[in-house]
C-alpha cells in the first residue's frame, strides 16, 4: 500500500488525483474515481485528506484503487471540510431588515 494526499477532487464527475508521498512537486498525482474509495462515499473525499491506496496500471495509465483514509482520520474533527462555495460564483450578501416596529400597522392596512 502507498500513502498520499488528495490534491484535487471533482465532486460532479467523481474523480480526482492523489499526490503520492515522496514524489516531486511537479508530479500531477495518480488518478482515482470515488467508487474506489472505501464505501464509495463522496462526502468523505476532500482536498487535503491523507489516504492509503494501491496503484494499478490499466489501459489509460496508473490509477489508485482500494482507497481508504490514512493516519486514523476517522473522526469528524480532523476531516477537512469542503467549502460550500467551492466551484460556485460568489453571491452578494443580503441585508436583514427589522420589521418589528411597523409590522402591526402593515397588517391592519392589508386587512
Amino acid at each position: 500500500m502507498q500513502t498520499g494526499v488528495i490534491t484535487y477532487f471533482n465532486d460532479e464527475k467523481g474523480f480526482g488525483f492523489i499526490k503520492v508521498d515522496g514524489t516531486g512537486p511537479n508530479d500531477k498525482g495518480v488518478f482515482f474515481h470515488f467508487k474506489q474509495f472505501e464505501g464509495g462515499n463522496k462526502q468523505a473525499i476532500a482536498k487535503g485528506v491523507r489516504v492509503q491506496f494501491t496503484v494499478r496500471e490499466n489501459e489509460k495509465g496508473p490509477s489508485a484503487e482500494d482507497i481508504s483514509r490514512a493516519d486514523d482520520q476517522s473522526s469528524d474533527d480532523e476531516m477537512p471540510m469542503r467549502s460550500s462555495s467551492e466551484g460556485m460564483s460568489s453571491m452578494p450578501a443580503v441585508e436583514a431588515t427589522d420589521m418589528s416596529d411597523d409590522s402591526d400597522e402593515d397588517m391592519e392596512e392589508a386587512a
